[in-house]
């Protein structure tokens, strides 16, 4: 894997930024392969600026991994949680003891507030109504609202966890789409209330981390992909570290053609123009146009526009 970052790095240009993102799974289950990979990123590139970021779900910070975390020069972590002490114990138990973890979670928040910025993300489900939302920022604010290294936001996620953050992707009917766009509405006022600032925390209408310049992620067995979501899919697999990028990692980066059809679209900039990833799996054609349409009109016309509404009053 370094043989491998090493060449990426030397085609960028010595002295390049170098911000490596620890992700899992958990990945403090591994804390003595945080320790080597860090290690050996320090003594290889000792000309590079290496920064690290972690998504972790906070319940494995002890002072072996808060060592560890600022050896690697961890800026930023974002910590996962499933709304209130009951949803989330409901769902977030340690396996052998099935003991209850929100509390443990949200002292580790403050622990790793001491050496970082902190990002708390509650992973709101359709299933799980709006009711837990107002509790959710109630109690983050009572504990946290003095501390700057906390900021805390709801984002709303669909059952299999898709992470293209693609928010009108999340809606499969009319029903759905009315309930995200009570979401929002709801998460604004919540967040006014609190004194928070009231903007967009993360439900962008077209959002492609595969159009990141530099973005590579890399498997547990070494297969590379564009993004996250694509993952495992062999149609979507951009190289290996031993073999180095396949060739087809620009193409997932392009945008697909647009046609006469796509600019005569009043949803082109919601859709972005569709996403190669999606075009490979849903229609066994990288190159294939892939047509949100349908899906765009239930969100952007009836629901969307709306909200954007709403969020510009609330300013």
């Amino acid at each position: 894997m370094l043989e491998f970052l090493e060449r990426r790095i030397i085609q960028k240009g010595s002295g390049i930024p170098i911000n490596m993102h620890w992700y899992g799974g958990e990945p403090l289950l591994k804390p003595k392969a945080m320790r080597l990979i860090t290690d050996l990123m320090l003594a290889r590139f000792p000309e590079h600026d290496i920064t690290s970021t972690i998504t972790t779900n906070g319940t494995l910070v002890d002072d072996a991994a808060l060592r560890i975390l600022k050896d690697s020069n961890t800026k930023v972590a974002q910590v996962t949680v499933d709304g209130t002490e009951r949803t989330h114990n409901e769902i977030r138990y340690l396996k052998n003891t099935r003991a209850p973890t929100y509390q443990t979670v949200l002292s580790n928040i403050e622990r790793l507030s001491t050496i970082m910025r902190v990002v708390v993300r509650y992973n709101w489900n359709m299933d799980h109504g709006l009711e837990p939302i107002g509790e959710y920022y109630h109690n983050l604010h009572d504990r946290f609202g003095g501390n700057d290294n906390i900021e805390f936001y709801v984002i709303p996620t669909a059952a299999n966890s898709i992470s293209c953050g693609s928010f009108f992707k999340l809606a499969q009917n009319k029903e759905q789409a009315a309930l995200l766009a009570k979401f929002i509405e709801t998460d604004f006022k919540c967040r006014k209330s609190h004194g928070l600032p009231v903007k967009s925390m993360g439900y962008d209408v077209f959002n492609c981390s595969a159009n990141i310049e530099g973005n590579i992620v890399v498997s547990f067995n070494g297969d590379l992909y564009s993004c996250v979501s694509s993952v495992g899919k062999r149609e979507a697999k951009i190289g290996n570290i031993e073999i180095g990028l396949n060739g087809t990692h620009q193409i997932f980066r392009d945008n697909l053609p647009i046609d006469d059809e796509c600019l005569a679209c009043e949803f082109l900039l919601s859709c972005g123009g569709g996403c190669r990833y999606y075009a490979a799996t849903e229609n066994n054609d990288i190159h294939s146009k892939h047509c949100n349409k349908k899906r765009s009109e239930i969100i952007v016309r009836e629901n969307y526009l709306k909200i954007f509404e709403n969020e510009i009053a609330a300013f």
